[in-house]
């Protein structure tokens, strides 16, 4: 064989080697990038459900926060309706102590015989045994 064939045959080889070392470098670098894209969305994924959780916990927390005011807002009606009710026993027991103390006062107006004697004055009047004024 002619050494220009053997020259070309390994230049050939060379040429082959070359090729699929530059495939395998390819692949693998297609690979370590579709690794990194998965590790990536990985990541991301984790970002996601975590600031889900956060606005399923915030949620949760505004939730629990309207029930309690909701529940305040409930033992405000309970204590508004509760003082009214008491408001109205004082004003029902005040006014029966009035009533009670208007009639005692009657009853001693009636018992006590000078406060006719000035009861008729103060009307006018002039009863038995009362000295005319002058």
């Amino acid at each position: 064989m002619d050494p220009s064939v053997w020259i070309w045959i390994v230049v050939g080889l060379l040429v082959l080697a070359a090729l699929i070392v530059g495939l395998l470098v390819a692949r693998k670098r297609k690979e370590e990038q579709q690794r990194r894209q998965v590790e990536e969305q990985r990541q991301r994924a984790g970002d996601m459900r975590r600031k889900a959780e956060t606005v399923e916990l915030d949620a949760r927390e505004r939730e629990v926060n309207a029930i309690k005011a909701s529940a305040d807002a409930e033992q405000a009606k309970v204590d508004a309706e509760r003082l009214s009710q008491e408001a109205e026993q004082r004003q029902n027991e005040a006014q029966t102590l009035r009533n009670e103390s208007a009639e005692r006062r009657q009853r001693a107006d009636t018992l006590d015989p000078d406060n006719h004697r000035d009861a008729g004055r103060q009307e006018g009047g002039v009863r038995e045994g009362d000295e005319p004024k002058v």
